[in-house]
């Protein structure tokens, strides 16, 4: 039940007249042509167990798999400064200037 309220408050703050709200056959109406629009936007992935042969299908949350991803590598970017720094002394903006291959041929040797 939140993500349609939250559908449903920006959905409000979208409309241009104020003095309209946002009724339930607006946003069912608005929803449905936003699908219809844009099918891609609402992906769902068949997933099945291997183990038990259980099958079901996932919404695939595009915003949280992208905040994932920039949330690790920017974990994976401060080891590697962290490690370089400790290994050769160098500054963050020294070790950043280098180029992620160059910054991986040091890790390499920091760590053999």
């Amino acid at each position: 039940m939140l993500a349609v309220d939250s559908s449903e408050q920006l959905l409000e703050r979208c409309l241009l007249d104020r003095g309209n709200h946002l009724t339930k056959d607006l946003f069912l109406t608005v929803v449905a042509k936003m699908s219809s629009a844009d099918p891609m936007a609402d992906i769902h992935l068949a997933l099945n167990c291997p183990n038990c042969a259980h099958k079901w299908e996932a919404a695939f949350d595009i915003v949280a798999f992208l905040w994932r991803e920039i949330s690790a590598a920017a974990r994976r970017l401060l080891r590697e400064v962290h490690t370089l720094a400790s290994a050769y002394g160098w500054t963050q903006p020294e070790i950043l200037s280098l180029s992620s291959a160059r910054r991986r041929v040091y890790l390499e040797m920091a760590t053999e």
